[in-house]
């Protein structure tokens, strides 16, 4: 068998021929990844409805969420689109363009990481379109999970559930260690975002605290009294 019949051989729909990108270029993407990730959607929509959204928005998990409780469906289901964007884009055309898998899945992490680091958002809508952009397979996997608990109105701990099942996904379809290792970084980063939430310098972290924002995603006013959850 010829060396590039070998090749072609080894190379299936998640490990293409091609070399993939210089360092340069990959650098470059991953910045433009991380800015994308940057934008503040919620807050960028609530300047449109007036300075008393802005305060309470202030307060809240500047996310899609916090969006439908102040604005409505409507302004909710623009800014989860926009965000899942922000995740997907990167990815999507990184695939296309022909960068290696390890880069691809750099630009999956990228815009998550920059929406909970630098928005301060949970960063689940943009998590819910990185995933398929770069590994469609995988996301199918777990994505009953999310689904069913959802319609279960059990929508936080199934997104915990989902999310930290897409690493493990992924290493079964041998996609390999390191690949697996990189997309634990968004399990990770859900777990940050939820355990920081809104005034953390201000609650004590008991066992209790802990539970209701880990599992259940309670919010500050949650922690103070009752179980934050459904």
């Amino acid at each position: 068998m010829s060396p590039l019949n070998r090749s072609s051989k080894r190379a299936g729909p998640d490990r293409p021929a091609k070399a993939g990108w210089p360092l340069w270029r990959s650098a470059a993407a991953l910045a433009a990844a991380f800015s994308l990730g940057c934008i503040p959607t919620a807050r960028l929509a609530v300047r449109l409805a007036g300075v008393d959204a802005k305060e309470r928005l202030s307060q809240e998990n500047p996310g899609a969420s916090s969006i439908n409780r102040i604005l409505g469906k409507k302004a909710a289901m623009a800014v989860f689109t926009v965000d899942a964007l922000k995740g997907l884009l990167p990815a999507a055309v990184g695939r296309a363009a022909g960068a290696g898998p390890r880069t691809v899945d750099c630009l999956m992490l990228a815009p998550v990481v920059a929406h909970v680091t630098v928005v301060g958002g949970k960063g689940v809508a943009t998590m819910a379109g990185a995933m398929p952009a770069a590994d469609p397979l995988a996301f199918a996997m777990i994505c009953p999970i999310w689904v069913g608990a959802t319609l279960k109105k059990d929508h936080a701990r199934g997104v915990l559930v989902a999310i930290s099942l897409y690493p493990v996904a992924r290493w079964l379809l041998r996609r390999g260690g390191c690949r697996a290792a990189l997309s634990a970084g968004l399990p990770l980063s859900l777990v940050y975002a939820r355990l920081r939430g809104p005034g953390w310098e201000k609650t004590g972290m008991n066992p209790r605290v802990l539970w209701q924002r880990l599992v259940c995603d309670a919010e500050l006013k949650s922690d103070s009294g009752g179980s934050g959850c459904e």
